[in-house]
């Protein structure tokens, strides 16, 4: 091809190009990128940790927690950890803290010469239920909701016995005759629904 014909492909080229009208972003958003999708999802799906670690920067810190959740105190160096009321929580030398009922717990420890108190306030959590007992027909749903979840926390569910009914994100299934438990867990929690299947 001689210099002539290549210069009228590279114009044809650039003509049909200029002509062809641009795609508007969401189009392009939609085609090929997923991340505002991905987005959506991280900000409406609301989870809340089991473990939860402080760094202690200073001799007295205080903190809210719910009961559930496993503290893990962080300062290097650190010994001789020691819980104000074992009743409420118990601390390991390596600094996690393990509540056993809501309520309020100094934890003491050494660095050094320096005494430090981390004070944790454990708030109680709640899982409640629509129903707590239900009866539904074979090859039938019935959907239990989760009505307060706090703080806001995925719910699992189970079934104790499949061959009667199974569970999905609270909807209930009945397979054949019979009684069985499903069950919400969240939070440390359990709840569990009575199901009679007819």
């Amino acid at each position: 091809m001689n210099l002539k014909k290549q210069f009228a492909s590279v114009l044809t080229a650039t003509a049909i190009l200029g002509a062809a009208p641009a795609l508007p972003m969401s189009v392009v958003n939609a085609a090929g990128d997923t991340s505002d999708q991905l987005l959506t999802v991280t900000n409406t799906t609301k989870t809340t940790p089991a473990k939860v670690t402080v760094k202690v920067t200073k001799t007295k810190t205080s903190k809210k927690v719910y009961a559930f959740q496993k503290v893990t105190i962080k300062l290097a160096g650190a010994k001789s950890f020691k819980s104000s009321n074992k009743k409420v929580a118990t601390v390991t030398s390596k600094g996690v803290v393990t509540f056993k009922k809501a309520g309020k717990v100094n934890i003491t420890f050494k660095k050094g010469a320096k005494k430090y108190t981390v004070t944790l306030t454990a708030m109680k959590a709640t899982l409640t239920l629509s129903k707590t007992k239900v009866t539904v027909k074979a090859k039938k749903k019935y959907t239990v909701k989760a009505k307060t979840v706090k703080p806001a926390n995925t719910v699992k569910w189970s079934s104790k016995n499949t061959k009667v009914a199974t569970v999905k994100n609270g909807t209930i299934t009945g397979k054949k005759k019979g009684t069985t438990y499903v069950y919400a867990k969240a939070n440390g929690l359990t709840k569990s629904v009575r199901v009679t299947v007819k």
